[in-house]
């Protein structure tokens, strides 16, 4: 499991980008992120493997509300046992502290 995760694919825009810019950030710095880029917190979410998925150690919300201006809003939690280590702007690897 300690495998160097890219959350980008080719032909990705930059707003898309952006967004998983800031959430490997605030999850680097916080262990939690929040998003109001739902395409970009898709993305995010194929490219983790499954693995961290089903043991919990990355947890994603399901939105449950809509903004007036059409935005939902994400939350994805790692779990407190393990952080993320950044391996450049939109590379990490999830490591056990």
């Amino acid at each position: 499991m300690n495998k160097i995760i890219m959350p980008l694919t080719l032909g990705t825009s930059d707003e898309i980008k952006k967004g998983i810019k800031d959430i490997v950030n605030q999850l680097e710095k916080n262990n939690y992120a929040i998003s109001l880029n739902g395409k970009a917190t898709r993305l995010f979410g194929k490219k983790i493997p499954d693995v961290y998925k089903r043991k919990g150690i990355v947890i994603f919300s399901k939105p449950s509300y809509r903004y007036p201006n059409g935005e939902l809003k994400s939350v994805i939690v790692i779990n407190p046992k393990y952080r993320i280590l950044k391996r450049g702007k939109y590379k990490f690897k999830i490591l056990l502290k």
